[in-house]
């Protein structure tokens, strides 16, 4: 006897194209996930540099103005 093959009904190969379509969506979330921490990273480091330059500016200011 024979074994019967059993192909997957429309219903089922529609599912997995969804579920690799899905996947395929998924990576690219992450990818713009970690593209937007790197620049988040960026100005983040970029904030610091900027506030530790008008705290010495303001510092300077400050110092003239008691003089």
């Amino acid at each position: 006897m024979a074994d019967i093959i059993q192909f997957p009904s429309k219903e089922k190969l529609l599912k997995n194209e969804e579920a690799e379509m899905l996947n395929r969506h998924l990576a690219l979330c992450e990818q713009d996930i970690q593209i937007a921490m790197q620049q988040l990273d960026e100005l983040n480091e970029e904030l610091l540099q900027l506030t530790n330059e008008y705290t010495s500016i303001l510092h300077r200011l400050k110092k003239l103005l008691e003089d």
